[in-house]
């Protein structure tokens, strides 16, 4: 039985599809470079943009691609062309065998590689448990009465001021945590 693949983007899951039809969906442009793909019964996801020959055949359908995604996928072709498996068996992705030197495509839509690290200054209204550049872990508390919730909450940190509504159990009423985040 030939192996089947699955696709996710944003938490959403496609699939499963014969290697075939991955190669067709990346071609109309359904798969981009940036969505993780994963073979059936693997835990395992790679970047689209890292998986050989799902990207190779460009040419036939060059009208339904949109050109941003050519541009993309242009580059990835020329500057790795050496890398890249050759088309053996129409059935067959390389396993997810990734081709681990290929750089991720270049347009507005990815992330950059380095993220800057963040982190909060100041929070009224709550206990900062700990944080990591990324995500910040706190403990609500109530300014007026003192309550402070027993459970953390997780907040990525974002430059500038941050405020997280909840309800304080002693006094009844809405209360808010301000965070103070800058870039490190």
């Amino acid at each position: 039985m030939a192996p089947l693949f699955h696709y996710g983007r944003t938490g959403a899951q496609f699939g499963p599809f014969s290697a075939t039809r991955m190669r067709e969906l990346a071609a109309a442009g359904e798969i981009l470079p940036a969505d993780e793909v994963w073979q059936e019964g693997s835990e395992r996801k790679h970047p689209a943009s890292k998986v050989a020959n799902l990207f190779a055949k460009l040419a036939p359908i060059v009208n339904l691609v949109p050109p941003v995604l050519l541009a993309a996928r242009a580059e990835i072709a020329v500057e790795d062309s050496a890398e890249l498996a050759p088309q053996a068996d129409v059935d067959q992705i390389s396993p997810i065998a990734a081709v681990e030197k290929a750089p991720a495509p270049k347009n507005r839509f990815t992330t950059p590689d380095v993220a800057k690290k963040k982190r909060i200054v100041s929070i009224r209204g709550g206990v900062l448990m700990g944080q990591d550049g990324v995500s910040a872990q706190f403990r609500k508390k109530c300014t007026t009465c003192g309550w402070e919730d027993s459970c953390r909450s997780n907040v990525v940190i974002r430059t500038g001021s941050n405020r997280i509504s909840f309800y304080c159990r002693k006094c009844r009423k809405a209360r808010s945590v301000e965070m103070q985040g800058i870039v490190a």
